[in-house]
């Protein structure tokens, strides 16, 4: 019961983003299969969320062999999406930026050799948490 009160809130978090998608290809949900609640428009149903809480209990009833073949397969497609922006990101990386944190930082140190090894340590802390 826990799982599917979590999915369908899940679910409902992707309507937008199925409805931009379904809308790139031409297909225009009527207002009544689409409760936005951001607008004032209210529908009777939230068909998009709906049929993907239906799917992700129709992947919980398959059981766990083909749960594990589906996640590989998610797994096979996310993993090149990741190889491709982070090889594109590479071209995007400038030397200079955190070099004027740096800078800063160690005309304000007292003891720059310790305090600023300090300070990475703390800002990599913080990038992490």
């Amino acid at each position: 019961m826990a799982y599917i009160l979590g999915a369908s809130t899940i679910a409902r978090g992707f309507t937008g983003y199925i409805l931009i998608i379904l809308e790139a290809f031409g297909i225009h949900l009527p207002t009544y299969l689409n409760h936005d609640s951001l607008s004032k428009a209210r529908g009777l149903i939230d068909l998009p969320s709906t049929l993907l809480v239906i799917a992700l209990i129709g992947v919980i009833l398959m059981g766990i062999r083909e749960l594990a073949r589906i996640t590989k397969a998610m797994v096979a497609v996310k993993l090149p999406v990741i190889l491709l922006v982070n090889g594109l990101g590479i071209f995007c990386i400038k030397a200079s930026s955190g070099f004027d944190f740096v800078a800063s930082t160690a005309e304000e140190a007292v003891n720059p050799q310790k305090d600023l090894a300090h300070r990475r340590l703390g800002l990599v802390g913080r990038l992490y948490r």
